[in-house]
């Protein structure tokens, strides 16, 4: 319901308008992508998310901060949630994102949080014929199996992990 009452008030354009204009501060791209995280969990408002401009947003925090785990983790997630819609997984593909989200993968590879995400934002990226071959071409697969090995007992990451290599 609070949801609803701040979508309709312009949360969502207020979030991102944030992201954009504070993208050096790493907190707020962090709980940036936590809002939006909150607000996609509804169709409606993952479309207005994608139509204010939130994935290129996502990805130039997630760029600007490759060494703040929160940040990849966060960012991450959205990413995943947003590529499960077909028009979402395109943008993230031709934005950059697949690059950015395996840059943050490989930066983090202790990190049990932001290889989980990044392999179930990859599952869902790869169901994109284009997205498949970036994946492939910027070394997603080893990128995955990499984690899997160093999260060998983690088993969010190797659900995610699995998944991700099936697709």
């Amino acid at each position: 319901e609070n949801v609803k009452s701040i979508a309709g008030l312009g949360g969502i354009g207020a979030v991102i308008h944030g992201m954009r204009s504070l993208l050096g501060v790493a907190e707020v791209q962090e709980q940036g992508c936590l809002a939006l995280r909150n607000f996609s969990l509804q169709t409606e408002y993952k479309t207005k998310i994608l139509e204010q401009g939130g994935i290129e947003v996502i990805i130039a925090g997630m760029s600007r901060h490759g060494g703040d785990e929160r940040v990849q983790e966060q960012g991450n997630g959205l990413l995943g949630i947003l590529a499960m819609e077909e028009q979402g997984t395109a943008r993230i593909g031709e934005a950059g994102g697949i690059q950015t989200l395996l840059a943050g993968m490989r930066r983090h590879p202790s990190h049990a949080g932001v290889q989980e995400t990044g392999c179930g934002a990859l599952r869902w990226l790869a169901l994109n014929p284009g997205n498949k071959s970036r994946i492939a071409e910027a070394g997603g697969d080893e990128a995955v199996r990499a984690c899997m090995k160093a999260h060998a007992s983690h088993q969010g990451v190797q659900r995610q992990g699995r998944w991700a290599m099936e697709n």
